[in-house]
Formats: structure tokens, sequence, C-alpha cells
């Protein structure tokens, strides 16, 4: 294989298609919360939810004030699902056995 330049100092092909981002970066706005509940008995249960429009500051807010708000009275179940291109998971936490929890967007 005399003549033939190591893969790492190959020039690199044009690629066909769509590209990924680099790690970590996102090209879009997302639509998705990841969610990390604290329960009484100890334990923690993570979710993720797609509120299936493009997340802003605004709507975050919103949404994390009425979870709370949701939390505090402790009633119900509340339901979680993700979108199916991405984890496809759904979720169901009794809000009475939380007692914290915590929100951050994915991008």
């Amino acid at each position: 294989m005399a003549g033939r330049e190591p893969r790492s100092e190959q020039p690199a092909r044009p690629s066909f298609g769509m590209s990924h981002p680099p790690f970590g970066l996102s090209k879009g706005a997302g639509h998705r919360v990841e969610l990390m509940f604290a329960l009484r008995s100890g334990g923690t249960i993570a979710a993720f939810h797609d509120l299936g429009s493009e997340l802003t500051e605004e709507s975050f807010e919103r949404y994390v004030r009425e979870l709370r708000d949701q939390v505090a009275s402790g009633k119900g179940v509340a339901t979680f699902s993700d979108a199916w291109s991405a984890t496809g998971g759904q979720s169901w936490v009794n809000l009475a056995e939380v007692i914290a929890f915590s929100a951050r967007p994915v991008r």
C-alpha cells in the first residue's frame, strides 16, 4: 500500500443529502422539554415532552409555570409524550408523589 495517504490525511469527500450538525448543536429551534421529577419515596423519574410547536422562552416559562401549579395542587396523573422521531417515550407521573422537578429545553 505504498503511496496511499493515511485515512486522516486524505481530502474529505463531498457529502450528499442532509448533513448532521456537530455534536451538541441543533439546526433548528427545539420542540422538546426534558423533565426530572423527585418523588417522596426518594426516587427520580426522567421524562421528555414534545410541545408540538417551537419552544420559545415565553412558551417554556408558561409550560413550567403550569406544571409547577399542577405539582403544587398534587392532583392527578400527568402524561408526558416525546416525539416518535426522538425517543418516542411516554411517561405517566402521579403528581401527588412529586416533591420537586427540574425542566430544561432540549435543542
